[in-house]
C-alpha cells in the first residue's frame, strides 16, 4: 500500500512540475501574418559646437505569406501594405505616404510603387534569416518612370527610402521579433544570449540577453538587454555621396509579447541609445577628415495585426 502511495505521489508531482517551454516559429503553408511596424527616431549631430537635429518617424504595414516550409526552413513572400515617412530637419520637413492620392506629389507616388510588389525572405525556425531578395530591384525600380528629375536627387531619394525601407532597414525590424529563441527549451526565468549584426548604413554587432520572464494563457513575455558597438571602425561607407567611418557604441532594450505555442509575436517594443563619432573622409571640398559627434535615440514598436 504504501509503496502505491509513493508511486501516486510522484505520478502527482511530476504533473505538477513545470515543462520547459520549446520556444520556437511554427507556421503553417498558406498562413500569412501582418505587421505594422512604426520607428521613431531623433539624430543629434555636432560639428565644430554646433548642433543640429534631425527626427523621423517610418511607418510601414507588411504581410508574411509562408509559402513552403522545409525541414528548418521556412520560405516566406513579403509585401509592404502601407509606407509613410516623415523627416524633420532644423528648418525644413518632408512628408511622403504611399496612399497620398495629390497627383502632384512626386515622391509619395514613387514610394507608391514599392507597395503590394513581392518580395523573398527564408528564416529558420529558431529565428535565423537565412536569405532575403528583391527589395533592391522593388526600390530601383519605382523610379523608372521619373527620369525627369535630376541624379542627384533620385540618388538622395533612394538613399532614403533603402534606409527607411531597404533590405538591411526591413532586416533588422525583423530580426528584432524574429531571432530571439533560445536554442534549447526554457524555463521561466532562465536566460539565453545571442549574436546579431546588421549593415544598415553602418556596420554593427548587437550581442543581447533575453529572460522568459512570464508564461500566462496564451502569451509569453521576453525582456531583452543589449549592446551595440560599431564593426570595421576603419571601413568608410558611402551616404548620399559622401564616406564615413563610426565609432559608436549604444544599448538596446526590448520587451516582447509572443504566442509560446506558435512563437509568433503579438507585440514588440524596442529602445535603442547610442552615442560616438562618425568621420568624414575628405573629398573635392574639405582637405582632411571632419569629426561628427552623434547621438541616436530611437524607438521601434511591432503589432501583429492578424
Amino acid at each position: 500500500m504504501k509503496a502505491f502511495t509513493l508511486i501516486l505521489f510522484l505520478i502527482i508531482s511530476n504533473g505538477l512540475v513545470a515543462q520547459p517551454f520549446d520556444l520556437r516559429l511554427r507556421t503553417k503553408k498558406k498562413q500569412e501574418l501582418e505587421y505594422s511596424i512604426t520607428t521613431s527616431l531623433a539624430i543629434t549631430q555636432f560639428v565644430d559646437g554646433v548642433q543640429s537635429l534631425t527626427k523621423m518617424e517610418i511607418k510601414n504595414e507588411i504581410s508574411l505569406e509562408v509559402k513552403n516550409i522545409r525541414n528548418d526552413k521556412i520560405e516566406i513572400t513579403s509585401r509592404y501594405k502601407k509606407l509613410s515617412l516623415d523627416l524633420e530637419f532644423e528648418e525644413s520637413a518632408m512628408s511622403i505616404n504611399s496612399e497620398s492620392t495629390d497627383e502632384r506629389d512626386t515622391f509619395s507616388k514613387i514610394l507608391s510603387q514599392l507597395v503590394d510588389k513581392p518580395f523573398q525572405l527564408s528564416i529558420s525556425e529558431k529565428g535565423e534569416i537565412l536569405e532575403f531578395s528583391g527589395l533592391s530591384k522593388i526600390i530601383d525600380g519605382a523610379f523608372t518612370d521619373y527620369k525627369e528629375l535630376p541624379q542627384a536627387k533620385i540618388d538622395q531619394l533612394k538613399g532614403q527610402l533603402n534606409k527607411a525601407f531597404g533590405e538591411e532597414a526591413l532586416k533588422g525590424n525583423i530580426q528584432s521579433f524574429i531571432t530571439i529563441f533560445p536554442s534549447n527549451p526554457v524555463n521561466e526565468k532562465d536566460t539565453w544570449r545571442i549574436e546579431t549584426s546588421f549593415n544598415d548604413g553602418m556596420s554593427a554587432s548587437i550581442e543581447s540577453d533575453f529572460i522568459l520572464e512570464d508564461v500566462r494563457k496564451n502569451q509569453a513575455k521576453i525582456i531583452s538587454t543589449g549592446i551595440i558597438e560599431s564593426l570595421d571602425k576603419e571601413k568608410y561607407f558611402e551616404l548620399n555621396g559622401n564616406y564615413f567611418k563610426y565609432n559608436l557604441v549604444g544599448t538596446t532594450d526590448s520587451d516582447i509579447v509572443l504566442d509560446p505555442e506558435t512563437g509568433q509575436v503579438i507585440e514588440a517594443i524596442t529602445h535603442q541609445d547610442i552615442s560616438g563619432d562618425s568621420f568624414l573622409k575628405p573629398n573635392d571640398h574639405i582637405d582632411e577628415d571632419v569629426t561628427i559627434s552623434i547621438e541616436i535615440s530611437n524607438k521601434t514598436v511591432i503589432t501583429r495585426l492578424n
